[in-house]
């Protein structure tokens, strides 16, 4: 997806207030604190993996509206997080960790919402951290390093 797209989809409004509400809840791993605006609106595509189809993750949105801003930090931590499978592991868990912050806040706790979101972040932690999840996440991490030397060649280049 292009820098234009995910700007669509993280406008710098809701980039500020997922940040405070990742302040506010104490999300472990919490990425949205050492990247500015314009990095997080390269970065964040939603729930999904980068190379899914827009389609699809628009669809998952849709049905998981709750977890945005859990797997925005998601996404960060897939950019920029270190090539090791501790790194790896410590993002996934922080996902379910966040997204029953998430549920917490956002539903008391009789309502069918906070047990659906928390379920869902379970099932969405557990699909990141399989082989495919890894490979996300390396892929992931080496784009963004390879974008970033990009930039910086491009702002010493006469």
């Amino acid at each position: 997806m292009t820098n234009e797209a995910n700007k669509k989809y993280l406008d710098e409004d809701t980039f500020y207030y997922r940040r405070n509400l990742a302040n506010h809840l104490q999300f472990d791993c919490n990425y949205f604190n050492i990247v500015t605006y314009s990095q997080a609106s390269y970065i964040c595509n939603g729930i999904g993996a980068y190379w899914m189809p827009e389609k699809i993750r628009k669809a998952i949105n849709a049905l998981c509206p709750d977890l945005q801003p859990v797997a925005d930090n998601h996404d960060i931590g897939f950019a920029i997080g270190e090539e090791t499978k501790e790194a790896f592991t410590a993002i996934n868990k922080a996902f379910r960790t966040n997204g029953f912050k998430i549920a917490k806040h956002l539903h008391p706790w009789y309502s069918w919402k906070r047990y659906r979101t928390m379920r869902q972040a379970i099932a969405f932690s557990r699909l990141c951290q399989t082989e495919i999840g890894w490979k996300t996440y390396v892929n992931g991490v080496r784009k963004y390093k390879e974008q970033m030397e990009n930039e910086k060649l491009a702002e010493i280049s006469p």
